[in-house]
């Protein structure tokens, strides 16, 4: 290790690369189911994304050699928030849906430090 490298022996310039490349991506999702599905209900999107974006991180864990067995010391915070994850897509998909991708978007992005706040402080 140089003492530069990140989780899984990752470097600093790849946690970069995979940091900027998430930040472009958010928030495109709205857009995304709106452009493609326009008819698509909101548990339908929502469920897609979680169910992609699930596989792919179980995935991405196995390849790095995380074993998932692991997890089962932390299924008391694992739990609720996989709930909570899940009632965010249902309420995003919804949110947009309703009010159109440029309000449910802000809405979610920017009530996301306040909600974190209040859990932190809970």
């Amino acid at each position: 290790m140089t003492g530069r490298e990140g989780p899984a022996g990752m470097s600093s310039g790849r946690e970069a690369a995979l940091s900027l490349g998430a930040g472009s991506l958010s928030g495109t999702a709205g857009t995304a189911v709106i452009w493609l599905v326009p008819t698509a209900p909101a548990l339908s999107a929502g469920t897609m994304r979680l169910l992609v974006g699930g596989v792919s991180l179980t995935i991405l864990a196995a390849m790095y050699g995380h074993r998932l067995t692991a997890l089962r010391g932390h299924l008391g915070w694992l739990i609720p928030g996989a709930l909570s994850v899940a009632a965010y897509q249902l309420c995003l998909f919804t949110g947009v849906t309703r009010t159109g991708v440029a309000l449910a978007t802000v809405i979610a992005m920017g009530s996301a430090p306040a909600v974190s706040g209040l859990i932190n402080a809970v």
